[in-house]
């Protein structure tokens, strides 16, 4: 959700912003506008060179760890209303229990 709302801010201001940047005095070329655009496109990629590689290092990091079997099997245990007690498997994937 925060997520979403930083995109869709960043995309009204540019969007707001985004005209005055044309202004008469930069024409025929308009090399201001598309060096601002350019430097904003390489800093993005930038960025996002270095999201990878940090989301890279927290997997390595991740996958180093030791293998943690606690929640592999997990069972609940169930009352009849006769009073007998029977244990039921909880499927992992899904949450249900194999009975159902």
């Amino acid at each position: 959700m925060t997520t979403n709302a930083i995109i869709l801010c960043a995309y009204a201001i540019g969007n707001a912003v985004g005209p005055f940047m044309w202004l008469k005095k930069y024409q025929p070329r308009n090399h201001t506008p598309w060096a601002i655009i350019s430097a904003c496109a390489f800093v993005s990629a930038i960025l996002i060179l270095m999201l990878r590689l940090m989301l890279a290092v927290e997997n390595k990091k991740r996958n180093a760890e030791p293998y943690d079997d606690t929640y592999d099997n997990v069972y609940i245990v169930e009352t009849d209303s006769d009073g007998k007690t029977t244990e039921k498997k909880v499927d992992k994937v899904c949450g249900f229990r194999e009975d159902w």
